[in-house]
């Protein structure tokens, strides 16, 4: 005999369904509980993904910055502040990061850096003060391509996989270094000087992800894109260049968006035809409905999960902020769940099994290998008193593909994504009342901060699911009816671990 139960309650939209199988040998403590947890409508400020600004509008905020979504900063390294002698060692690289990227991990915001030796060139300085270079003191200023420089670029992208490959700080690496600002132009890449800087990365970066400028180039190196002009014509479907051919074919064939960051920034203020994609301000971008449209449908189009520049924003008006909200929630992942199936009780030394179902609805996949758990909370305080490890691995968790322009879907509809765990309650743990919760942990520190897109939140994390009872007798219904939650966006109390001064971390 099967018998459902659904319940719904002013605090908790969530419909959930009590199946009891009353069979011989089995009780109450057979017992599943199905929750379809309710869609949280905003964005919500998750790692690795969103508003990109500088390190130093984070640093030192104007009293108008808008961090609502960020969680992600810029930071443009001088060469010559980390190494200006061939015999400078990590040790001066690490303390320079130290120092930089102080406070950081307490705000839950990781860094993408990148190392130039020029800044601008006169070609398009607006004065003679608009530009200016920061090669080592041991070296030619202007020297692209001699032997020298090609095992200097091999030498510092040694050390900075040393020290950046496992550090939780950082997000990404933007390979830079050749060219004006780094953005691989004036000069630009040789063959030669391609295989040299991909050879380099390659080897120094085993953990984290690299992002070049030019799709088209380093076609046999697997490298996400750092697409500076975001809003440039050329990058786009509406234009037969081979640039736009070459940046199609890496997303649409090769589908680099699931595997590698796809970021950039939009570049305001340049020619009209960009002003016609991207709006003349970033305050446009998100408020005209035109631009609005042709913005996510790039950030679709592309499976784009972080840009700069448009996170200058200013929230004057609701437009702006429901701007704001849809882009958040449309770039980099989201995961809605669609059902969490889960044990409602069980012995001590007995099982739980957990079963989850949901969808990524957001443009790309998460980049890096965190644990998916399942927790139970203290009622009372809302602290984890013990927690399990499910195997799934959230980097498959991928969204649709092939985004149809004027049908406005994808043409490969993202995939339900099914997980489950069976687990072991422990002999210690005291009989009677938890909160069953998901969390998804920053390994550096093993504390929640990545959320799922649901309105169950507790600050601090976690994604409360319904009660589960320890012992032999069932303490009440599952549905949390009882419980208010908290607005995931609105947290900010979520951060990581990092151990300064060890530059293998």
């Amino acid at each position: 005999m099967n018998i459902g139960v659904e319940r719904s309650g002013r605090n908790n939209p969530s419909a959930i369904i009590l199946l009891l199988s009353v069979l011989t040998g089995f009780s109450a403590l057979a017992g599943l509980v199905t929750v379809k947890p309710p869609v949280y409508d905003g964005g919500i400020r998750n790692p690795m993904k969103g508003f990109i600004p500088h390190l130093v509008e984070v640093q030192r905020p104007r009293s108008s910055q808008v961090m609502d979504y960020v969680t992600l900063v810029r930071h443009a390294i001088k060469w010559c502040d980390i190494e200006n002698d061939v015999s400078d060692g990590t040790d001066k690289i690490k303390a320079y990061c130290d120092r930089e990227w102080a406070g950081l991990a307490e705000r839950n915001i990781k860094v993408i850096p990148r190392v130039y030796l020029q800044w601008s060139s006169p070609k398009w300085a607006k004065s003679d003060k608009g530009w200016w270079t920061c090669w080592p003191a041991d070296m030619k200023t202007g020297d692209w391509e001699s032997e020298q420089f090609k095992e200097r670029v091999r030498g510092l992208v040694k050390k900075l996989g040393e020290c950046w490959d496992n550090d939780p700080r950082v997000a990404w690496v933007q390979m830079a270094i050749m060219g004006a600002w780094g953005e691989h132009h004036a000069p630009g890449f040789t063959p030669e000087m391609e295989k040299v800087f991909g050879d380099a990365f390659m080897a120094a970066f085993r953990n984290k992800k690299v992002t070049v400028r030019r799709p088209e180039q380093f076609k046999d190196y697997v490298f996400g894109v750092n697409a500076d002009c975001w809003n440039d014509r050329n990058h786009w479907w509406y234009d037969g260049t081979a640039s736009a051919k070459k940046f199609h074919r890496l997303i649409m064939t090769k589908r680099r968006q699931m595997t590698c960051p796809i970021e950039g920034e939009i570049a305001y203020g340049y020619p009209p035809e960009r002003q016609w994609f991207a709006g003349v301000t970033p305050n446009d971008t998100l408020s005209n409905p035109e631009v609005l449209e042709r913005h996510i449908d790039s950030l679709r189009y592309f499976g784009c999960c972080a840009l700069g520049w448009i996170n200058k924003y200013r929230p004057t008006n609701d437009l702006i902020r429901a701007g704001a909200s849809l882009t958040q929630k449309t770039w980099g992942y989201r995961y809605e769940l669609d059902s969490v199936r889960y044990s409602a009780s069980a012995m001590r030394g007995g099982a739980v099994d957990v079963e989850v179902n949901l969808h990524n609805t957001g443009s790309s996949p998460f980049y890096a290998k965190w644990p998916v758990v399942a927790a139970l909370l203290d009622p009372g305080t809302r602290k984890a008193v013990h927690r399990w490890e499910f195997g799934t691995d959230i980097r498959s968790w991928i969204p649709g593909e092939d985004w149809h322009l004027t049908n406005n879907v994808y043409a490969v509809a993202a995939p339900q994504i099914s997980f489950r765990g069976a687990f072991a309650v422990p002999t210690g743990l005291r009989e009677g009342k938890y909160i069953l919760a998901l969390g998804v942990l920053d390994p550096a520190g093993m504390r929640p901060t990545l959320r799922f897109a649901t309105g169950n939140y507790f600050n601090g994390g976690w994604n409360p699911i319904g009660y589960f009872t320890v012992g032999e007798r069932v303490l009440g219904s599952p549905g949390l009816d009882d419980v208010k939650f908290d607005d995931p966006n609105a947290d900010w109390s979520l951060r990581y671990e990092v151990k300064v001064g060890d530059v293998s971390r």
